[in-house]
């Protein structure tokens, strides 16, 4: 249910400069040519806490349009990857958490989806959950504690997307 063009972008951290990093107490901004993700520091912590001299690699790919059966639709399609990887860069570990911290992420919304009332989801093959967010000079400003896929679109699109995919609507957990 892809489409479009993808950009990807792959972002590779040293443990020196993430050490850098979390020894301030700094947050950590990640510019991709799809949006920005900023780790507080909760965030930026949690993850070098966890790195045993491994590098963090973050990927990030993302479409501006799907296709739903032979339609092609607006949407913006994003995947987040976060994963530690030796110097040699092979797969240590996946990054599924963040301790608790979040990060903010800030997607670039395409000339079509401006201006117009957009919603987020986040979803599995399986499922989808509701993504509450903003729309800020142009882009889908969201927090999460975890990557995923999330799309964001019109109402009309996610609704043609849930069942095309056979999605049902996943768990929300709030509180403290």
């Amino acid at each position: 249910l892809t489409s479009g063009t993808a950009t990807k972008t792959e972002v590779e951290i040293s443990k020196t400069a993430a050490d850098l990093v979390a020894g301030k107490g700094k947050s950590l901004i990640v510019q991709t040519n799809g949006g920005t993700l900023n780790f507080n520091t909760a965030a930026t912590a949690s993850i070098n806490k966890n790195a045993e001299g491994e590098n963090l690699l973050i990927s990030v790919i993302k479409e501006d349009s799907i296709a739903i059966g032979e339609a092609i639709m607006d949407a913006v399609n994003f995947n987040v990857t976060a994963k530690l990887v030796n110097n040699a860069g092979e797969f240590v570990a996946d990054v599924t958490n963040f301790g608790g911290g979040e990060v903010e992420v800030a997607l670039d919304l395409p000339t079509s989806l401006q201006e117009k009332e957009v919603k987020c989801w986040n979803y599995t093959d399986t499922n989808y959950t509701p993504v509450e967010g903003t729309v800020k000079n142009n882009q889908f400003v969201f927090k999460t504690k975890h990557f995923s896929k999330y799309i964001v679109a019109e109402k009309t699109t996610l609704d043609a997307f849930k069942a095309a995919k056979n999605l049902s609507e996943g768990v929300t957990v709030s509180g403290t």
